[in-house]
């Protein structure tokens, strides 16, 4: 039971800092810095998986407790018993069939989490480009958080949100996952704007 109550409070903690984790991260800021961020961010989410693997083991572990109990009741009850030591066992199975429940009802939150949960930060708006760079303006005009990935670079949009991203003078690619089957490469004039707008298309 303790170890039941362990992981019941580390799955919500680890998942409370994935959300507090830093995600808007200035475009001329220096690319260690941004590495350092993705691999503390891959860290905790494989942190996180770990201990969904062992949620999945104590489900199983449970449910392999509660047929155990089951047909020691099934042959208790053959056997003739008290109808208080009945109550006793089916007593322990209902408590473990509670315990089983409550675990799947974590794995399947987390999990959850973890499908909406942005794995690399947002670009910072409106951030004047260095020189030699132009601006990829992006709107998200979805009702759903969207990535898109520019030059091999992931970021995250919710709902309604512009971001600017700097890229350098020249052909660049972007590519909305779930949109586009393939990269889509574009030109940029260094200094100037080009608008990308997501919207679902009717």
């Amino acid at each position: 039971m303790t170890r039941k109550l362990i992981l019941a409070g580390a799955v919500p903690l680890a998942v409370a800092l994935l959300m507090a984790a830093p995600r808007t991260v200035a475009a001329a800021e220096p690319a260690s810095e941004t590495a350092k961020i993705l691999e503390e961010l891959k860290d905790l989410r494989r942190s996180i998986n770990d201990r969904l693997d062992q949620l999945d083991r104590s489900v199983k572990d449970a449910q392999n407790k509660t047929a155990s109990l089951d047909d020691r009741l099934y042959r208790l009850q053959r056997e003739a018993l008290t109808a208080d030591d009945v109550r006793q066992i089916r007593s322990q199975i209902d408590q473990l069939q509670r315990d089983f429940d409550a675990v799947r009802s974590q794995v399947g939150s987390v999990r959850e989490s973890l499908k909406t949960s942005p794995t690399s930060p947002s670009v910072s708006q409106n951030l004047t480009p260095p020189s030699g760079y132009g601006t990829l303006r992006v709107r998200n005009d979805y009702l759903t958080t969207m990535e898109v990935i520019v030059n091999g670079r992931s970021y995250w949009l919710t709902p309604g949100v512009e971001t600017d991203i700097h890229v350098p003078g020249g052909s660049f690619t972007y590519q909305v996952i779930g949109v586009d089957s393939v990269p889509r490469t574009r030109t940029i004039i260094a200094g100037r704007r080009y608008p990308v707008r997501i919207y679902p298309v009717s």
